[in-house]
């Protein structure tokens, strides 16, 4: 009787292993990412680098620029959250079709190509399309866009404390001396949103806040409505119920809703944008931010 248990459970846990590693392949679920980031780390003959974090340090293709002079018409995007703010969307934008948009990385500025130095990934992004349609709209003569998001965190691992408050510090400490930040881009949910409740995601997302605010960013937060990855997701929901409460605060602004704005047509593996994707969110995230500045 007991072996016949034993083997019941056994072959019970079997199929619930191989069921969830079914969902990492095909609903890219927890640790998807993270073993994509360890596949390529370090040097590749593609000429990328990245590092123990997984965020792209070195591309050989990239063009180096001399960095804009701050002024009043100069922008300066700090992009922050997960793999959809992140370099892992489908199509990857050209320095020619970014006009007036630059990357800062590290003490340095490059022409901005995709996929952008300081995140994870190397794909798309939209991010730098952001940047280009307020060149475009006349919000801005320049966009240097700071690019620090990291596939598959949860916002516990922005809070102060953790790993990527260290990192956000960093990067903030970096280009004080160069540039003020004008607008922040929060871009994050998908990993919160089967498991972290209402208020334990406004906790951490407020030590962030105040950790950036401390570090001298008094620049507008844009929070994005974000939480779909998968097609099993329930809208709206807790992650973002607390995302909606917390664009009430003051400097924090509703951003782009792209779990409304993209269908599963637009999210070419039912998480990541596609083309359209990254254009429709782009151009609606550029509009709310011209409209901040313009009113």
């Amino acid at each position: 009787m007991r072996t016949m248990l034993t083997l019941l459970l056994v072959g019970a846990y079997s199929l619930a292993v191989f069921g969830y590693g079914v969902g990492v392949g095909k609903y890219q679920w927890f640790p998807y990412e993270a073993i994509k980031i360890l596949k390529g780390s370090g040097k590749e003959p593609s000429g990328l680098e990245f590092d123990a974090i997984g965020r792209l340090v070195a591309d050989a293709s990239k063009t180096e620029a001399k960095c804009p002079v701050q002024t009043d018409k100069l922008g300066v995007l700090l992009v922050i959250g997960q793999s959809n703010a992140a370099n892992h969307a489908e199509y990857k934008y050209q320095s020619s079709e970014l006009a007036g948009v630059y990357n800062y990385f590290d003490g340095k500025c490059y022409e901005a190509s995709s996929p952008l130095l300081g995140s994870t990934g190397r794909g798309g992004e939209w991010l730098s399309r952001v940047a280009s349609h307020l060149v475009s709209r006349g919000v801005y003569e320049e966009v240097v866009v700071v690019s620090s998001a990291i596939t598959s965190t949860p916002v516990a691992r922005w809070a102060a404390g953790n790993d990527l408050n260290e990192m956000l510090r960093s990067v903030v400490a970096n280009v004080r001396p160069i540039y003020r930040v004008t607008d922040v881009v929060w871009h994050q949910g998908e990993s919160d949103h089967r498991y972290t409740f209402t208020e334990t995601y406004e906790a951490m997302f407020l030590s962030m806040l105040s950790t950036l605010r401390g570090e001298g960013v008094q620049a507008p937060i844009f929070l994005s409505i974000a939480s779909t990855c998968g097609e099993d997701l329930k809208y709206p929901n807790r992650v973002t119920e607390a995302q909606t409460r917390l664009a009430q605060l003051d400097g924090v602004e509703i951003g782009v809703n792209t779990d409304e704005l993209l269908t599963m047509e637009m999210r070419y593996d039912t998480c990541h944008f596609a083309r359209d994707g990254q254009e429709s969110a782009a151009l609606e995230l550029a509009q709310i931010i011209a409209d901040y500045h313009t009113d």
